[in-house]
């Protein structure tokens, strides 16, 4: 039998095609992780948000993370049991609301099938102070936790160099499309910069 040519398996992908490939698959699996912690949960601690669509109220999530300030930022701790699905979850952006913060997942295409965004709401997750400071950060990062919520002490930087963006969602505005919100507002405001830039050379 003849040594098998291979170009027979097609061509090869580009490193970059690889590693989304890799990002999309650790997605999958922290994905995985997640749901399997939602599973072993009763069933009045997780329920569809009365408010906002595609977003489910975990409870039992937010009262096992804490929010504290570290500095001139607010931090979320996170138990070593999270910090698995934490580090490698699909975020696409944290939305804040005046009363609530939600994680938000990236949509992506699997093996042929379509992984739809949804959203997460932390329920009491994060003191009212908190969350007016967080409306003004730009990212969010997590943090193990090292003992009990009642004598935590932050522990190592989960996601290191990969902080979550924040968006404040606006008034009458979903919580999957915040991030969108923004940014067709910012690609306006260049795009209207440049003209009248162009205008101005052109006079």
């Amino acid at each position: 039998m003849g040594k098998k040519d291979a170009d027979d398996d097609g061509p090869m992908p580009t490193p970059e095609q690889a590693q989304a490939y890799a990002e999309r698959a650790r997605a999958v699996i922290a994905l995985a992780r997640f749901d399997k912690f939602c599973a072993g949960l009763a069933l009045n601690q997780l329920a569809s948000h009365p408010v906002h669509q595609s977003c489910i109220t975990v409870q039992a999530l937010g009262i096992s993370m804490l929010a504290v300030e570290l500095g001139d930022e607010v931090g979320i701790g996170v138990p070593p049991i999270f910090a698995a699905w934490i580090e490698d979850f699909p975020f696409n952006c944290i939305s804040i609301t005046a009363t609530d913060l939600f994680f938000v997942t990236k949509g992506f295409t699997w093996l042929g099938s379509e992984i739809v965004p949804f959203a997460v709401s932390l329920g009491s997750l994060v003191p009212s102070h908190l969350l007016a400071r967080l409306c003004h950060q730009k990212t969010l990062r997590f943090y193990s936790i090292k003992g009990n919520l009642a004598t935590a002490t932050m522990g190592d930087l989960i996601r290191d160099q990969r902080p979550v963006s924040i968006y404040h969602v606006p008034d009458g505005g979903g919580v999957l499309n915040a991030r969108s919100h923004y940014e067709k507002i910012e690609l306006a405001s260049r795009t209207d910069t440049q003209s009248r830039m162009n205008a101005h050379f052109l006079e």
